[in-house]
């Protein structure tokens, strides 16, 4: 597995039914089992080809260990799975696909690309306890939520940020803001924005500017 495959699969709990969305080549099903850490797995994708290479993976499995679905985000997932991930999917489409879904588990990993802020307003607002919210970098840099039923309260801070990263900034994360104070820094220098436009970049150039 990649770096970032193993950094998610560490956050991840032992259970009975393990269900992973989009899984691409079915790398974190297949450690699942071979952990022991779900008794069985579902691996879903939109797309027939891409799901193709899990199964395939998964292939040497006992047929009773292992489901295979095409659907859209959680539509095909069963309803008794007690623990989902979803990773490597914009947070829009993230939190589109936690809308739509009927039966959520009591344990989400959430990996968005992007938009991170939306997904951590969502999962609270569907009635989860963010355990874990942080940046890791893995080549690139990425966010990790590790949710579970339960009631939180998020400031505005922490759900622009990341609670994790808001109290215990890691290097990781501080070399991730640094990135973004200098995007920003940058766009703020272009001559064609507002004035509007302008203050607010700048009200979040002052937020990353705390951890440089």
């Amino acid at each position: 597995m990649t770096e970032r495959l193993k950094i998610i699969f560490s956050e991840l709990v032992s259970c009975k039914k393990f269900a992973d969305v989009g899984c691409d080549h079915g790398y974190i099903a297949k450690a699942m089992l071979d952990a022991n850490k779900a008794e069985r797995v579902i691996i879903s994708d939109i797309s027939a080809p891409s799901l193709k290479k899990a199964e395939d993976l998964l292939s040497a499995y006992p047929a009773d260990r292992v489901k295979a679905v095409v659907c859209d985000g959680l539509s095909g997932v069963d309803g008794d799975c007690d623990q989902v991930l979803i990773a490597g999917m914009g947070g829009e489409e993230i939190v589109s696909i936690l809308s739509a879904a009927e039966n959520l588990p009591v344990h989400l990993v959430l990996q968005p690309m992007k938009n991170a802020d939306k997904v951590r307003n969502k999962a609270l607002s569907l009635g989860y306890r963010i355990v874990k919210d942080y940046v890791f970098k893995a080549g690139k840099f990425y966010f990790l939520l590790v949710c579970e039923r339960g009631k939180d309260e998020y400031t505005d801070d922490e759900l622009f940020f990341g609670r994790d990263n808001l109290n215990a900034p890691s290097a990781d994360f501080k070399e991730y803001a640094r990135k973004e104070y200098a995007k920003y820094s940058a766009v703020a220098k272009r001559a064609d924005l507002s004035a509007e436009k302008r203050a607010e970049i700048e009200k979040i150039m002052e937020r990353y500017g705390k951890f440089i």
